[in-house]
This record gives structure tokens, sequence and C-alpha cells, in this order.
């Protein structure tokens, strides 16, 4: 009688063990469309979407433009409807058209507002006589660090190289103002 109640037990773990094994090799699903950006959820091996605007650009004086002057990006809305939490995995997938450049691709935090979402890309701190001095570019201060992993012919996965605190983001390309954005959120 103990023998035919291990026998089940031990097959319903071999049976589990070769599902997780199978879930973990199950091949990433190339997106419908090129130049779209997707969340990629490993537990339901779904696509997800984010959330899609196109960003506007704009300019702002600091201190009468005496101090200088700030162009930026930026998003309606101070929090993105698409939300994921701090500590989940978080992988993202996107296709490119043939002979497209994967270093294009830009992930970004930007610093939220109350009505909108801003990503700075040049500030001058120094006026000139006309109210405008020298700029430099400081979007390397909002870029967040990730890896780009071909999967297909033109398919690539996106993985952040940390874990992404809580905060808003975007993927875009360097060569237009399209944005996908997400928002993460603590615990």
């Amino acid at each position: 009688m103990k023998i035919v109640k291990k026998i089940p037990v031990r097959l319903l773990v071999s049976c589990l063990s070769i599902v997780a094994v199978c879930a973990q090799d199950a091949p990433v699903p190339v997106p419908k469309y090129d130049g779209v950006f997707y969340r990629y959820d490993r537990t339901s091996g779904a696509l997800v979407d984010l959330e899609h605007q196109q960003a506007a650009a704009a300019s702002k004086p600091k201190a009468l433009g005496l101090s200088g002057y700030k162009v930026f990006f930026y998003l309606r809305g101070g929090r993105s409807p698409v939300r994921f939490k701090t500590g989940d995995p978080i992988e993202f997938v996107v296709s490119l058209p043939l002979r497209t450049d994967p270093q294009t691709i830009q992930f970004v935090v930007l610093r939220p507002g109350k009505d909108r979402r801003e990503l700075v890309e040049s500030e001058s701190n120094r006026p000139s006589p006309l109210g405008v001095g020298q700029s430099h570019n400081v979007l390397d201060r909002s870029e967040v660090p990730f890896e780009i992993k071909q999967f297909s012919e033109s398919s690539y996965r996106l993985i952040p190289f940390k874990p992404l605190p809580a905060g808003e983001y975007c993927f875009s390309f360097s060569t237009n103002n399209v944005a996908y954005a997400f928002g993460v959120d603590a615990p």
C-alpha cells in the first residue's frame, strides 16, 4: 500500500519539474509589429502593451533666462496607466525593421510632474547677451543601462541590468519622438 502512494507523488514531482523546465525554455513570442515595445511576461508567456504616446518638445528659461535654459521632451499625464511592481522580473521585447541598428533604442527614466513626465535633453547654465548660452547634452543622466539580446532575425529582448526602482520610464528610438511608457510601483 505504501508503494502505491509513493509512486504518484514521485510521478507528480517529475511532471512538475519537466513543466517548470519547459516553461523556462519557452520561446519568446515575436511582436506582431515592428518598432513597438512590449513587456514580456515570463509567467504567462504573453506580451503586454506599454503606453504609447507622441512626445512633445519644449524649452524653458531658468530665472527669466538669466540662468540659462533647459530643453526637454514630455509625455502627457503625471503617471503612466501601465504599472508594474518593484522586484518583479521585468524584460521587454521589440522587433525592428531589417537593417535597423538596435543601438538606436533609448531606455530612460522620466521625471514625473503634476500633469506630465519630462526627459531633459540639454541645458545651459550660462546666459549669453541674447539670453541663450551654450548648451550641453544631459540625456545620459536619465539613461537606464540594459542588455540587448537578439532572439530572432529582427527581434530583441531588452533586459535592465538592475531591478528597476519605483518611477516612470519609457522606451523610444533616438530617431523619433514616439514613446512607449510604463511605471514601476513600490510593493
